[in-house]
């Protein structure tokens, strides 16, 4: 599926609606939540940012950020791993 234009992702999140990311998109990144571990296996955006987590446990979890300001409900709840530094951030 061809990538979306910024045009066409605008339309689509100004109208309520939400797109898989590709080439901006979080799947593969790991994701620890206390001592569970998971991935990113789906990347949606729009108004907010919505990935999905499945755990090595087999659940899932969405967590679903603000594009602009603050996540209060999330704040350090999650952490991602960045592999170029191979450091842990919460977010």
């Amino acid at each position: 599926m061809p990538e979306l234009s910024i045009k066409q992702k605008l339309k689509i999140a100004n109208e309520g609606g939400e797109f898989q990311e590709n080439s901006n998109s979080w799947i593969g990144t790991k994701i620890k939540k206390g001592k569970r571990l998971g991935i990113v296996i789906q990347d949606f955006n729009g108004m907010n940012r919505r990935l999905v987590v499945k755990f090595k446990d087999g659940k899932q979890e969405d967590i679903v950020m603000n594009n602009i300001g603050e996540d209060l409900g999330y704040i350090h709840k999650y952490e991602w791993y960045e592999p170029r530094s191979k450091l842990w951030y919460r977010f």
